[in-house]
């Protein structure tokens, strides 16, 4: 499956599409929770918010942490497990979920050692930037992956705008 993130450069509310196939099946914005900035995935069908991705910053070295509100509203941490890499692993449903950015800059998403995703690349318009993934045909749990799509997303527009 191809996974789309595309968000326009001059958007003041942050929002984001993101098409599965080419389908919008969700959409994210950006927002605030307490005072720390957050990023809300959206079902796009029905309009609720599907889970909220918080990054948690320390002196360091920064985390996330994925709250679904569809289901058993558990957070699930992600966090860095190499100082000076981007490289985060969490434990969901009996699962290993590994985040890791390779020798090439290229981001790899892994279940139980398993390659699920990658990040493909990113196309830039004037109207548009837009990340794209490769991922598993047969993900069971496609709103996590979905929500680490976003996280990859996230720390690549900090990357290319350092701002």
């Amino acid at each position: 499956m191809h996974l789309k993130i595309a968000a326009k450069p001059f958007s003041l509310s942050g929002k984001k599409l993101i098409f599965v196939d080419d389908k919008e099946l969700y959409s994210a914005i950006t927002d605030s929770i307490a005072g720390q900035e957050c990023v809300k995935l959206i079902d796009k069908k029905d309009n609720i918010v599907l889970s909220v991705i918080i990054r948690e910053l320390t002196l360091l070295q920064d985390s996330y942490k994925v709250r679904f509100l569809n289901r058993e509203n558990i957070p699930i941490h992600f966090n860095r497990i190499e100082r000076w890499k981007p490289h985060y692993k969490a434990n969901y449903h009996d699962n290993t979920y590994t985040v890791k950015e390779n020798e090439y800059n290229i981001y790899i998403i892994s279940k139980n050692g398993t390659e699920i995703g990658r990040y493909a690349k990113h196309q830039s318009t004037f109207l548009s930037n837009e990340d794209i993934f490769i991922i598993d045909d047969n993900i069971a749990d496609l709103e996590l992956v979905v929500s680490l799509c976003l996280i990859i997303h996230e720390k690549e527009s900090d990357r290319r705008n350092p701002d």
